[in-house]
């Protein structure tokens, strides 16, 4: 198959048009039951979590579209559809740096409050719970709160490290050029390790080298770009992808130190280690973690009014 061949083919999996039929096909299957669209396959563990933590007892039906403008081009085009398939459809999307791209706000879109599900799925209550749960460490112990403080205080050298990405991102985004090769891994751009992380390569490298864009970035003043980007909180508002991959990689580094006793630096006493990065994914994270800003209300809104007529 030719490249053009193979571009077309995965366009055409990214069209609002492919993600409408699968939403036809879903709603043909169960006819009236909520049909909730996510960005992809990665999104429905989080929110299945979360969703029935909040006392929603009934199979949900997701739909893993590609992409967020992906869900953002069905929205639109089911605004104008005359079919009925709108009624019951739900998208929850993340609000990256462009939010909605524009669309109003409204009681079928869910957009996460901060820059991505994964920045809910890095937090220290995430790590507090892994340590206690997988690492089996004693929370009262002096060693749980010195790996705590660990991870908070390697963490915040990251988001530090990475603000060049970020803004690199964002200006790309405001200014609407497509990066060449997508955006990397972390570890592909950071060398994690249990005290400390260091780039690879130096910022102007790591831009120039893998953050390409499909044309040139235009030289002019970016100053009232660069004052909104500054008014974003690392934390919440930077690409989360970076900080879950970041902790994944942490962990790693904190399971080797636990394997290395008596030799380990920050777990000098025998626990027994359940800790598996194997299994450790989204979903887990999400029943370790805090529920996003405003989910419960649209949740409330899909699933109470139904309840009694959609039976467990």
């Amino acid at each position: 198959m030719s490249d053009s061949l193979i571009d077309r083919a995965r366009e055409g999996r990214k069209s609002p048009q492919t993600l409408k039929i699968k939403a036809s096909n879903l709603r043909s299957r169960y006819p009236g039951e909520p049909i909730l669209i996510v960005e992809g396959p990665d999104d429905v563990g989080p929110y299945e979590t979360w969703i029935r933590g909040e006392q929603v007892e009934h199979f949900l039906h997701f739909l893993p579209g590609n992409g967020k403008e992906q869900l953002l081009g069905l929205r639109r085009m089911l605004s104008n559809d005359e079919t009925g398939l709108k009624a019951e459809i739900y998208f929850f999307v993340d609000r990256d740096f462009d939010g909605l791209q524009g669309q109003a706000e409204g009681s079928d879109i869910y957009c996460c409050d901060r820059y991505s599900i994964e920045n809910y799925l890095s937090t220290n209550l995430v790590v507090k719970s892994v340590l206690r749960d997988e690492f089996r460490l004693d929370p009262a112990s002096a060693e749980y709160e010195t790996v705590v403080r660990l991870y908070e205080v390697v963490l915040r050298e990251l988001t530090e490290l990475l603000k060049p990405v970020n803004r690199h991102l964002f200006i790309c985004q405001r200014l609407g050029l497509k990066l060449h090769k997508g955006i990397p891994e972390v570890k592909k751009m950071v060398d994690v390790q249990l005290e400390r992380v260091t780039l690879r390569n130096s910022v102007s490298e790591l831009i120039g080298e893998q953050l390409l864009t499909s044309t040139e970035v235009p030289e002019y003043d970016t100053a009232e770009i660069d004052a909104e980007f500054c008014a974003l909180d690392p934390m919440t508002e930077h690409r989360g992808k970076f900080l879950y991959e970041f902790l994944r990689s942490w962990l790693n580094c904190l399971a080797e130190d636990v394997r290395a006793l008596p030799n380990g630096k920050y777990v000098p006493s025998q626990v027994n280690s359940k800790f598996s990065l194997a299994s450790f994914d989204l979903r887990s994270c999400a029943s370790r973690s805090e529920r996003p800003a405003g989910l419960r209300q649209f949740v409330q809104q899909i699933f109470v009014p139904a309840q009694d007529g959609l039976a467990a």
